[in-house]
């Protein structure tokens, strides 16, 4: 049959195989019609594919960019690729490499970059107690209890089981005098979870502790006494100090004396029963218990150097000499104990012994430190000052390695034997430099301000505790210091920020608050701004 030229022949290539196919639109044409089709299948893979694409790229180059631009090299592509669905896991790879890294860098003592990379591993990682430790330990030694306390704080969901660690949180909190975040926290601890008798008698502690510091000693002893532990070891050396502060001395004596006889191994309750003894100048007990504690334990030099300070504070020199040379013969080749005997002469001002001292240390070969060092503090405390110059001249050539580690030791005694000797200008050339000096440790220079205004340099010392209170902003011996000499030199215009500063410290001297409250009624202080305010705080912190 023939075909006609007017009909169509179908083409042999399939309608599909059109390269417009897989378009998900197509114009038709009827006529002057045009009508815009829409083939929803194709456009869903479409979208699909290009989603796909899309998402893929984008994945691909957050990809590169953190493994090539940022310091996680040990990304992995699926956990970005399928980041919705492996957030957790992408985290937590995160945070385990960060932390990885810091403790690596902090065994390489790089500190800096450990603490950084540690506390962006605790985001990802909160139970991780290594980086816990270390980042929580440098905010407080950088005076930051703002960012140490809740960093401390929030640890305890995944280590309240852990006595260590409650320990740790609560001794790093009382030091940084965080006494009402420790109640806080303790009750919450008591409260909220079911603990081993360990952890709970730590937290009874710590509560009753930071009572005791703020001197809220009804508060202390109902904490004790609550939970039962006023029986225990620990509630009894506490309940003896307790007794003690608020003034019944015989009866917290007697406390000190039951906690030392039931438990007579117990060093820490021989040292504050002997701390009471002494502290009520019954040095003839001291002896006599001191005395039976050496028959117990003959090698601990601690018994024989609290027999030699009660016979120096009768003032039986004699029995002093005889008993040290006695010391000396039974702890001969022992340095720390023979150190032990040097920091006591020293603290009592008799140079002679801390120069045989320092000579036995020099024939043993033994390390001079303590010795050399307590030579002169013990020629400043007999206020032979020129030779504690000459001395400091001559043991720094004798022991160069000495005089580098104890450098800022030396400095100090420089400037108070300099000043006590007359130079006063060198002196505070000196103690300026010193200040200016990074790292200083606050307690020192405190120290440091003590030792300066017994040899009259009320000008220096007071450089030397505002610097301790610019380090350490609680350091309560300076600021008392500073109300001190404010009170004698009349400066008013800190009175009343310094007296709000010591009164939300621990425990302010009573006698302090009470001279301060006398001074308010003279009249230098007549004109005084908020005079009346500042005498009612007084009138308050006094009862």
């Amino acid at each position: 049959m023939a075909i006609s030229k007017t009909d169509s022949i179908k083409s042999p290539r399939s309608s599909h195989s059109s390269p417009k196919w897989f378009m998900p639109f197509r114009v038709e044409r009827n006529g002057d019609l045009r009508r815009f089709k829409i083939y929803w299948r194709r456009l869903l893979v479409w979208v699909l594919a290009s989603f796909v694409f899309v998402w893929v790229s984008v994945a691909t180059g957050i990809y590169c960019f953190i493994k090539y631009n940022s310091e996680y090299r040990a990304v992995r592509y699926r956990h970005i690729l399928f980041i919705p669905f492996q957030l957790k896991e992408y985290r937590r790879a995160k945070g385990e490499f960060f932390l990885e890294l810091g403790k690596e860098q902090f065994a390489q003592k790089l500190y800096l970059d450990a603490f950084t990379n540690m506390r962006m591993g605790l985001h990802q990682i909160p139970q991780d107690l290594q980086a816990r430790k270390f980042v929580t330990e440098l905010y407080f030694a950088i005076n930051r209890p703002d960012l140490a306390t809740p960093m401390v704080v929030d640890g305890l969901p995944y280590h309240v089981q852990n006595v260590d660690y409650l320990q740790w949180m609560f001794t790093l909190l009382l030091r940084a005098q965080q006494d009402d975040t420790v109640v806080k926290t303790s009750t919450d601890i008591l409260s909220t979870y079911t603990l081993p008798a360990n952890q709970r008698h730590c937290a009874i502690m710590a509560q009753a502790t930071a009572h005791y510091l703020r001197a809220r000693y009804n508060e202390a002893k109902k904490s004790l006494s609550q939970h039962s532990t006023d029986t225990t070891r620990d509630g009894r050396l506490l309940m003896a100090k307790l007794t003690w502060e608020q003034g019944d001395h015989a009866t917290a004596t007697g406390l000190f004396a039951q906690v030392m006889a039931l438990h007579p191994d117990d060093e820490e309750a021989y040292v504050d029963y002997v701390s009471a003894l002494r502290r009520s100048n019954r040095h003839d007990e001291v002896r006599r218990v001191a005395l039976m504690r050496r028959l117990r334990f003959p090698e601990s030099p601690l018994p024989h150097i609290d027999i030699l300070r009660s016979l120096h504070a009768v003032g039986n020199l004699t029995e002093l000499a005889k008993g040290e040379d006695e010391y000396i013969i039974h702890f001969n080749g022992v340095p720390a104990a023979l150190n032990r005997l040097s920091l006591f002469a020293a603290q009592s001002g008799r140079p002679e012994v801390c120069l045989r001292l320092y000579k036995l240390a020099q024939q043993a070969k033994s390390p001079v430190t303590t010795s050399a060092t307590g030579l002169i503090e013990a020629y400043v405390e007999a206020r032979e000052y020129d030779n504690a110059l000459a001395a400091i001249d001559s043991l720094s050539s004798e022991n160069v390695e000495w005089a580098k580690q104890e450098s800022t030791s030396l400095v100090a005694l420089r400037i108070i034997a300099t000043y006590a000797t007359g130079s006063t200008i060198e002196a505070r050339n000196m103690l300026v430099a010193s200040l200016n000096q990074p790292n200083q440790r606050a307690d020192l220079i405190a120290i440091l301000g003590q030792r300066l205004v017994k040899v009259g340099g009320v000008d220096l010392a007071r450089l030397a505790f505002v610097k301790a209170l610019e380090i350490d902003p609680y350091n309560q011996i300076s600021l008392q210091n500073i109300l001190e000499l404010d009170l004698k030199e009349y400066t008013p215009d800190d009175l009343p920020r310094n007296v709000a500063r010591l009164l939300a410290l621990r425990k302010p001297s009573a006698k302090l608050i009470r001279n301060m409250r006398e001074q308010l009624e003279s009249d230098k202080y007549l004109f005084l701004a908020d005079r009346q305010i500042l005498a009612t705080t007084l009138d308050q912190a006094l009862r």
